[in-house]
């Protein structure tokens, strides 16, 4: 009977060690292009080579689903905030499943420390993995002018948003925009230009609410969303709990509102807000392990 249990134990051993070793999880955000990059990492016995790394990319590997889901359940969604928001508070618009959404992530390479202490998988997840699989309920209604229909030759919106703007409901304080998945563009008086509930469903699984841009050079804008002759108007404000969304005036939400084009360009959520570049930003001290990297100083960081 001990001679049972002793090999009971003795294969139980490993499972129950696998079972408390730590994942670390990294997370790097590129805006620009809607794609998040993590990083998995966790420690290797340099004794055991090479079965140990094997063994810590088989552990990486089984965990990467309910790591990278619970990783994203702190980053900002919409101006309601994380995907995982505090008790008592709902959306009753979308409903979702972070393990869903990232059953499609996708490994990119694999990378062993110089210490042979430690393994590290690179994993990559398109933005529209995430809006792809939300579901919504209810539509918020994008109401024309009554005016005469105006001219309005443009194929995008651009809201700049890169300077320190009022916060709505308490100036006089000012910052800087918060990047989200969802933002939201409202008018001064309330109206809706682009919520999670007015863009058509086509385009929402494509490409969410509002994209973003950190550099005012248009040349790096996404033609494909915005095309080659965006409107640029300013905003006004900066609305929401954690300072997501953007409010812009009466006067160019009328602009936009009163041409059949302009609604259009709305409800296909062919809107980008062009933020302050991240890395100027001041950021609060914080435990979040979210990195948001322009670009092109991502395939740097993962160097």
């Amino acid at each position: 009977m001990r001679a049972i249990a002793f090999c009971v134990l003795f294969m139980l051993g490993p499972a129950f060690c696998a079972f408390a070793q730590q994942v670390n999880v990294t997370r790097y955000v590129d805006w620009t292009n809607r794609r998040f990059t993590f990083i998995l990492s966790t420690s290797v016995d340099p004794t055991g080579l090479p079965s140990s790394k094997q063994q810590a990319e088989g552990l990486i590997d089984r965990r990467k689903i309910s790591s990278i889901s619970e990783n994203l359940a702190s980053l900002y969604l919409d101006d309601l905030g994380a995907f995982s928001l505090p008790v008592g508070v709902k959306r009753s618009h979308l409903t979702f499943s972070l393990h869903s959404a990232v059953e499609s992530v996708s490994k990119d390479h694999v990378t062993f420390s110089s210490d042979m202490r430690s393994v590290q998988v690179t994993y990559q997840l398109q933005f529209s993995a995430l809006t792809g699989v939300m579901m919504r309920s209810g539509y918020s209604h994008i109401q024309p002018l009554l005016l005469p229909n105006r001219p309005f030759e443009y194929t995008g919106i651009v809201v700049d948003a890169t300077e320190l703007l009022p916060v709505k409901g308490r100036e006089p304080d000012v910052d800087y925009l918060q990047p989200a998945l969802l933002p939201s563009l409202t008018a001064v008086d309330g109206r809706v230009l682009v919520t999670p509930s007015s863009v058509e469903d086509s385009f929402f699984k494509k490409w969410g609410t509002a994209g973003y841009s950190f550099s005012m050079d248009n040349k790096t804008w996404s033609k494909d969303r915005i095309g080659r002759n965006p409107l640029v108007i300013p905003a006004h404000r900066i609305v929401g709990t954690n300072r997501t969304g953007l409010e812009v005036s009466d006067h160019y939400a009328d602009w936009i509102l009163s041409s059949e084009v302009g609604r259009r360009l709305l409800l296909e959520g062919r809107v980008i807000f062009l933020a302050k570049d991240q890395q100027e930003v001041p950021q609060p001290v914080s435990n979040s392990t979210d990195s948001m990297l322009p670009s092109s100083q991502v395939a740097e960081a993962l160097r």
